[in-house]
């Protein structure tokens, strides 16, 4: 009886161990998953938060692109697109690409942590921004290699907070308030800047100046600006420039001798109609030049006798100028040329002949000529790419 006794408070032991045992297995895995969720709490709100981002910028029109973890041989695995909120990380974002959304500062200060943001383009000529200096202090935070932002109130102070941003190596700032007269950045303090727009803003002569304390530029867009061409004679602080862009400027002939001189220039761009064959006969000065850009200007043909001296151009734009039939003809002595832009002016179908004689020649943009359909298949037939047709938003159709 004492062994039956002894058996059941065994029994009775051994059953109190094992619930106890299940009890501490479910507390303990209970802990486990509770831990767990804490860990991943924040996580999931921001994953959230990533979709809640990303389908408000669609909604407006914009467009966001991921970067995918895992590119075995350069082919990135991702997820359905549905998911990629939730499993990829932001690399690109782009407001408005259509639409009339304007972005805002507190739009910017909605965007979040952007651990992996690289590019950002936020408005445009139709829909510019009403960004301020603020929206920086968020933008500062994101490992931006690219920043453009059409329109707002950005001033100098915003310019000078961009050096927090080390990573950046385009700023494209149009119609802003930058003078540059308050820039006061060390060049150390933007180590991988090569480009910088500036076009539509009040920048003046002293700010042209500060400016070139970004001695790494090697490229610089200040039209619309207010620099004069006394102003000018700065660029020779610039010692990397290759690229300058000067649209819609006001300079004299004279003047532009200060671009002429700047030796290691390849690509000007110089669309307006203040310029005329004078200031071209100044920059075919620009040995290296191999892009050269005419848009909109009052250069006749005479004008394009100077660049056969460029013996390195590769690519010519003369849309909307009185260039005829004779003036291309002198191009033929443009031994490099391989792209021409001819679209709005006075070409006939006798370019045809001047055209084959350039040996170099592959592209020719003729949209709103006097050439004809048959003329474009001509073109064609003798190995050109041909654009003939802009349609709506700047793309173009070619044969």
């Amino acid at each position: 009886m004492l062994n039956q006794h002894t058996t059941k408070a065994s029994r009775s032991n051994s059953n109190s161990h094992t619930t106890w045992s299940r009890f501490n297995f479910r507390f303990l895995l209970t802990l486990l998953l509770l831990a767990i969720l804490i860990c991943l709490t924040p996580f999931l709100v921001s994953r959230w938060r990533s979709k809640v981002l990303v389908d408000s910028i669609r909604s407006h029109g914009g467009r966001v692109l991921f970067s995918h973890g895992y590119c075995p041989n350069g082919y990135c695995l991702a997820w359905y697109p549905e998911l990629e909120p939730f499993t990829e990380t932001i690399s690109y974002i782009l407001i408005p690409s259509e639409g009339k959304f304007q972005v805002t500062d507190e739009f910017i200060e909605s965007f979040g942590q952007q651990p992996f943001l690289m590019e950002l383009t936020l408005g445009d000529e139709e829909t510019p921004t009403t960004l301020t200096d603020q929206s920086l202090d968020s933008i500062i935070h994101f490992p931006l290699k690219i920043l453009h932002i059409s329109g707002g109130s950005i001033t100098d102070a915003g310019l000078n907070q961009l050096k927090d941003c080390s990573s950046l190596f385009l700023i494209v700032l149009k119609d802003q308030k930058i003078t540059g007269e308050l820039f006061d950045c060390a060049p150390s303090e933007f180590p991988q800047l090569t480009g910088l727009t500036l076009s539509g803003s009040p920048v003046t002569d002293k700010g042209l100046m500060k400016l070139s304390a970004l001695h790494r530029l090697e490229h610089i867009d200040l039209s619309r600006t207010r620099v004069t061409g006394q102003g000018l004679r700065h660029l020779s602080l610039f010692k990397k420039l290759t690229a300058l862009t000067i649209n819609q400027m006001n300079f004299s002939p004279e003047e532009m001798k200060s671009v002429s001189e700047l030796e290691l220039l390849d690509s000007l761009y110089m669309s307006g109609n203040n310029y005329h064959d004078q200031h071209v006969a100044q920059v075919a000065r620009l040995e290296l030049l191999t892009d050269l850009q005419l848009d909109d200007t009052r250069v006749t043909d005479a004008g394009l006798i100077p660049l056969t001296n460029l013996k390195h151009l590769e690519h010519l734009f003369l849309n909307n100028t009185e260039i005829t039939d004779a003036g291309i003809k002198h191009l033929i002595d443009c031994p490099s040329l391989r792209e021409l832009e001819l679209s709005n002016t006075k070409i006939t179908a006798k370019v045809l002949e001047s055209l084959r004689q350039m040996p170099q020649l592959k592209v020719v943009y003729a949209y709103d000529t006097q050439l004809s359909t048959g003329d474009y298949y001509t073109l064609k037939e003798d190995g050109f790419v041909v654009h003939i047709k802009r349609e709506p938003r700047g793309i173009e159709c070619s044969f």
